[in-house]
């Protein structure tokens, strides 16, 4: 039993080192035929705005009041 258990922990760490690997390996070549031109981009989802609707201005800071929704 305890073999069993050795194996099968061996046998899913392989999997998902392999599926990791594929991973990465296809986010890779997805990044090598995109071109990395990241700093052009014009819709980048990383900067999130956050716009006051009371008071008509926007703030990198999100509030806990919840006067804020996300626009780009």
């Amino acid at each position: 039993m305890k073999w069993l258990k050795t194996s099968y922990l061996l046998i899913a760490a392989l999997i998902t080192g392999a599926l990791s690997l594929c991973w990465r390996t296809l986010l890779f070549l997805i990044d090598l035929i995109d071109g990395g031109d990241d700093d052009n981009d014009h819709a980048t989802t990383d900067n999130i705005i956050h716009y006051n609707h009371r008071s008509g201005e926007i703030d990198p800071v999100k509030r806990a009041d919840g006067l804020y929704d996300n626009k780009l």
